[in-house]
């Protein structure tokens, strides 16, 4: 799969050459593109042998639910796991979903911070205290918040995908 997203960004690279020099400010986004979907697909990769190698967590999922005004709230539980853990989890499940592969790829260190990009426009993790953090994800025409929080027996991670 590496090979062939690395297949498609060289042959689009060489599309990219026979642009005329008015496109440049287009050509160089679109290298910065290729740029993330390449680090993107590195740690994807990264995160799955970690996950892979890690001890055996039980996950435990309720069915989606809500409505198209509100939103949907899914609930998973990861049990025996700490946050840290929980994450990769988490991470590596939904890196084919914008629920995880925007997700910065080790647990964030920081108690507070935002990533700012184009898509989706902004990224804002909270750790509330030192068993909750808060992961908003703000997209043009709505917003995902996921919320990793410890419980006694693992850790319960709620998405909830709110439109505008």
């Amino acid at each position: 799969m590496l090979a062939a997203i690395c297949l498609l960004l060289s042959c689009g690279d060489g599309a990219k050459g026979r642009q005329t020099v008015d496109h440049t400010d287009s050509i160089s986004q679109e290298q910065r593109s290729s740029d993330t979907l390449v680090q993107h697909v590195a740690d994807t990769v990264a995160a799955k042998a970690a996950v892979k190698d890690a001890p055996l967590i039980k996950e435990t999922c309720e069915e989606p639910y809500g409505d198209m005004e509100s939103g949907f709230t899914t609930v998973c539980f990861y049990w025996n796991a700490d946050l840290e853990t929980a994450y990769a989890h988490f991470r590596a499940k939904n890196s084919d979903s914008d629920d995880g592969r925007f997700l910065e790829s080790q647990w964030p260190k920081e108690a507070e911070h935002s990533v700012a990009g184009s898509y989706p426009i902004e990224i804002k993790y909270l750790r509330e205290t030192s068993d909750r953090l808060s992961v908003n994800l703000f997209f043009p025409g709505g917003e995902t918040q996921i919320v990793f929080e410890k419980k006694t027996k693992g850790v319960e991670v709620r998405t909830v995908h709110s439109p505008d």
